[in-house]
């Protein structure tokens, strides 16, 4: 979960791009946006003038494929298999690195942007795992190219008061 102030004078739909990267210095920035895995793309409306902690459990997140139905689960009534399979996205298993045995620090990055500026239709949410594959029948609701901001060229400071 993270804080969220929106300073604008009328409501906003806003995206939020939330990456982890290793806590640690690598003067090369442009070597190190390779570093920063993607964990979540969502968007959420914040009222004119509002503060509030935006909160997303993981089982959420437009990174992850949609859970499966196993034989036995089907086969004991648990689940029903009434809709087609994909396979787009990461195992839940596998949407936090392992680290080392010491323990991995990390940061998260989240960045903010206007989902009215950035979306083919502000109607279409970033809803389900659509961050690798997009909707089914539809166009890729993200106007930004996947792994935006880090699909480009760093031009910034290596100087460590920067990060």
């Amino acid at each position: 979960k993270f804080n969220v102030t929106n300073t604008r004078s009328k409501d906003a739909l806003l995206c939020f791009r939330v990456f982890l990267c290793p806590d640690q210095w690598i003067p090369n920035l442009d070597h190190q946006k390779t570093s920063f895995i993607e964990l979540d793309c969502f968007v959420q409306e914040v009222k004119a003038g509002e503060s509030k902690t935006v909160e997303r459990k993981s089982e959420e997140s437009s990174v992850l494929m949609a859970d499966v139905s196993t034989v036995e689960d089907i086969r004991n009534g648990v689940k029903e298999d009434t809709k087609p399979y994909c396979g787009c996205g990461w195992p839940r298993n596998l949407l936090i690195p392992r680290g080392s045995p010491g323990g991995m620090k990390s940061k998260l990055f989240v960045l903010v942007t206007d989902w009215n500026e950035d979306a083919v239709d502000a109607t279409v949410r970033m809803t389900g795992n659509v961050a690798f594959c997009g909707k089914v029948d539809a166009k890729y609701p993200d106007k930004k190219p996947m792994g935006f901001p880090f699909d480009r060229k760093f031009m910034v400071s290596d100087d460590p008061k920067y990060w």
